[in-house]
């Protein structure tokens, strides 16, 4: 009767990992693929905000715009190569929606962040995208 019984549950323990198996696996790499997202997305989102900020603190900005528009590119970018995100990033100026009332400087970052595991790539955000806008100082 023991024996029978044994033969029987053969192979339970196995079907049972698997079962539970599929869920962890979702868990743990959806973890890590949105815990990668959040943090290249934080990081954009800083290069624009130190952009812009360096940007509207040009001496001259609001007589020399487009200095301070490069200025804001520049740095924008500099901030990312100093955290290691420099392949394929784009930084541009842009127009804030809605425009403010006074003289601007915008920058946007947009930078590729797909799944680093490919098991949750239909479900990620292809980019993250930073944008951040600062008057000029007179």
């Amino acid at each position: 009767m023991r024996a029978i019984r044994r033969q029987w549950q053969r192979g339970a323990a196995a079907v049972e990992f698997a079962l539970v198996m599929t869920p962890l696996l979702l868990l743990a790499l959806g973890g890590i693929d949105f815990g990668h997202y959040f943090y290249v997305r934080e990081i954009v989102v800083n290069a624009a905000r130190e952009g812009a900020r360096a940007g509207a603190i040009v001496p001259n900005a609001l007589s020399q715009p487009a200095v301070a528009n490069a200025t804001a590119v520049a740095t924008a970018q500099a901030y990312l190569t100093s955290v290691g995100l420099t392949a394929a990033a784009t930084v541009d100026n842009c127009t804030p929606s809605p425009a403010p009332p006074v003289p601007y400087v915008c920058v946007q970052v947009l930078y590729p962040a797909a799944s680093i595991t490919g098991f949750l790539s239909a479900l990620m955000p292809a980019n993250a995208m930073g944008q951040a806008a600062m008057r000029l100082e007179p």
